[in-house]
């Protein structure tokens, strides 16, 4: 699917944040609703994250 809003793999966030500060993950959440499987998506995740600069 193309974007706004564009995807971004965890992988990439930890690695632009992990060097200044600690990642946590607190939630992560399935938010596929019907109009998206209607267009084939099978998933939609969102995840909240958590930075703490050190």
């Amino acid at each position: 699917m193309t974007g706004p809003p564009f995807s971004v793999p965890a992988d990439e966030i930890e690695r632009l944040y992990a060097p200044y500060g600690e990642l946590k993950l607190l939630e992560t959440s399935d938010i596929l609703d019907e109009r998206f499987r209607k267009i084939g998506l099978d998933g939609m995740l969102e995840r909240v994250f958590q930075f703490i600069k050190h």
